[in-house]
């Protein structure tokens, strides 16, 4: 009887912790479209701070900025800004920085995804996403502003 006492113990363990509401997709995709792969780090940063795993998410912030500062770096100093104006006319810029913030946002999305996924089956409201938005609009329109300021000959 004793070899089979393994059996008789639970292996799974409850956890105590109430469920975590994120900002919601939309507070991302916004953040992400209007200021750009930083501002939807940022929104991403504080999901990840609300689930509590910043530790394991950070690198996305580090990729973001970085991805950031080399399409602009090919834009400005590489003559990417001339390519794409040949290729897509005037707005071809603005095509690149929207294309690659909504990419970055699906990426986001991704990583998420269990935790939306989990708060709609559990009913829970995300926060209010307008303030924390807001700000990370205007951070990211700021790095963006600052790696222009730097990169324009």
């Amino acid at each position: 009887m004793s070899d089979h006492e393994d059996l008789l113990r639970p292996s799974l363990t409850g956890s105590s912790a109430p469920a975590t509401a994120i900002y919601s997709a939309r507070t991302g995709y916004v953040a992400s479209f209007l200021g750009g792969p930083v501002a939807g780090a940022v929104i991403a940063m504080l999901n990840s701070w609300r689930l509590r795993r910043l530790s394991r998410d950070w690198p996305l912030a580090v990729f973001a900025v970085a991805m950031l500062y080399a399409m602009y770096w090919w834009e400005f100093q590489q003559g990417g800004d001339a390519w794409l104006m040949g290729h897509f006319g005037r707005s071809g810029p603005r095509v690149l920085s929207a294309l690659s913030s909504l990419m970055f946002f699906g990426g986001v999305y991704l990583l998420h995804r269990t935790s939306y996924r989990n708060m709609q089956i559990m009913g829970l409201q995300p926060p209010s996403g307008w303030v924390p938005g807001l700000i990370a609009i205007i951070i990211g329109l700021g790095v963006t502003a600052l790696f222009i300021f730097v990169l324009v000959p």
